[in-house]
């Protein structure tokens, strides 16, 4: 929720209170299902993911960081609730949000976070296009820069947030300030809530000094290009599928129907592949329609406020915008639970034994301590 609203009208407060509890709620059921069915993954890993397709395992990958993300939603909306509403807090950088190191040190760790989950997302849809197209997983070459390149990126981002020089600074931040040549201290805007924007201490002001703001812009510039880029990945792979569906299909019209050719007798078989690959296809993207749903609005206005201070004023004149930024992200993990309950039936199975599990045990201690109950009377 926006922090610059310390002059804001009571009411406005409140509604944005409620909606910062609202936030916390949906990340935490969130995050309590993404954990269920991340244990249960990781209990059967066996068949799950090892010895699988890099599919499941990037699906993995998607759900612990889906976790995480909400976890920190949750955190960061209920600091900003106790820096508004603590006793003895007169003022919102006095709170735990905006103490010199918490503040940079969560607004990192969200978009490190943030960069990962783009980069599995990237590469599930590689790994998708390399099996459409190649029939084998994508290199992990291909895995290893797709991370390195977001890491890169994530560093742009904390090194905006972190470099500073202030009567506490250590010296990794004044070789830092001698590398990039920033000399303010740094703070954190938690306009956007739960992401954050770096902004230069003076005064108690949310000013961004240039070399700040063309850092910051550099990592998150990651975002929309990585989004492109699944795009483009997923359209690519869209258009292979039906290609090989049109090759199939003029295969059959091409022959005879009293011919046994082998291509003849195999395309249906090979029709059958397709639809199977269309139907993962289509679980993928959905797996990859949350993060430009639940982040990309926010990431885009956040950026545009960077470059122009209007749309932050904007932003800020209308209390409907900033709920809607700051309790889309929370969204995130219950839409990753659903996508993969639906569709992809080995993690479903195996959540679904064990609550079975679960619920057995509980009946069965429940049924012994009754008869032992009947038995003491």
């Amino acid at each position: 929720m926006n922090t610059s609203l310390s002059d804001a009208d009571p009411t406005d407060y409140a509604v944005l209170i409620a909606a910062s509890h609202a936030g916390t709620c949906i990340a935490v059921v969130g995050a309590v299902l993404n954990g269920a069915l991340l244990a249960s993954a990781v209990r059967h890993r066996a068949t799950i993911i090892i010895g699988r397709s890099a599919v499941s395992l990037l699906i993995a990958i998607i759900l612990a960081l889906s976790l995480l993300l909400a976890v920190l939603s949750a955190v960061l909306n209920e600091l900003w609730v106790y820096s508004v509403t603590a006793p003895g807090v007169d003022n919102l950088f006095d709170s735990l949000l905006y103490t010199e190191g918490v503040d940079t040190t969560l607004s990192s760790l969200v978009y490190l976070v943030l960069h990962a989950l783009f980069s599995a997302n990237l590469l599930l849809a590689l790994e998708r296009h390399w099996l459409v197209r190649f029939g084998k997983s994508v290199s992990k070459i291909t895995m290893w820069l797709v991370f390195a390149v977001g890491t890169i990126f994530a560093c742009f981002t904390s090194a905006s947030l972190f470099l500073s020089v202030s009567s506490t600074s250590n010296t990794l931040h004044h070789v830092c300030v001698l590398i990039f040549g920033l000399f303010v201290q740094t703070g954190v805007d938690w306009g956007w809530l739960p992401l954050g924007k770096p902004y230069q201490n003076v005064t108690n002001s949310y000013e961004i000094a240039p070399m700040q703001s063309t850092l910051f812009l550099m990592g998150l510039s990651y975002f929309p290009l990585a989004a492109v880029a699944i795009c483009f990945v997923y359209e690519n792979t869209y258009f292979q599928i039906a290609t090989i569906f049109e090759n199939c299909v003029e295969l059959e019209e091409s022959v005879p129907d009293n011919n046994l050719d082998l291509d003849k007798r195999s395309c249906p078989s090979s029709q059958h592949n397709v639809a199977i690959q269309r139907a993962a296809l289509v679980r993928c993207v959905l797996m990859s329609v949350g993060l430009v749903v639940w982040y990309c609005p926010s990431i885009i206005a956040l950026i545009a406020s960077v470059v122009d201070e209007n749309i932050e004023m904007w932003v800020n004149e209308y209390i409907w915008t900033i709920v809607l930024f700051g309790v889309m992200p929370s969204f995130d993990a219950m839409w990753t639970f659903l996508v993969i309950m639906l569709f992809q039936p080995d993690f479903r199975n195996a959540l679904g034994q064990d609550v079975g599990l679960l619920l057995a045990k509980i009946s069965n201690s429940v049924s012994r301590r009754n008869k032992s109950e009947r038995t003491a009377d």
